[in-house]
């Protein structure tokens, strides 16, 4: 499970994955931030913030809740 962002404005972007590798699993997800720049989506919020981060924050709680949720369904070996 991985949830991988690069913003638009990130001078860094270019060195990173911008696209879902080819045959990648479902659980992994990427995506560009319109108008976001460096770690824009992993910030607090502010009301500066454009609609992309908002989306974007919006999603990977989501995925997160979603992730949790598949791993706590699995048959958990029981613990001492």
């Amino acid at each position: 499970n991985i949830f991988l962002t690069s913003g638009q404005l990130d001078p860094w972007r270019a060195a990173g994955i911008q696209t879902k590798p080819k045959g990648a699993p479902e659980s992994i997800i990427v995506r560009i931030i319109e108008n976001g720049a460096h770690h824009l989506d992993l910030r607090a919020a502010n009301s500066m913030d454009p609609a992309s981060v908002t989306a974007v924050r919006k999603e990977e709680k989501a995925a997160m809740h979603q992730w949790i949720h598949e791993w706590q369904k699995l048959d958990h070996p029981k613990s001492h």
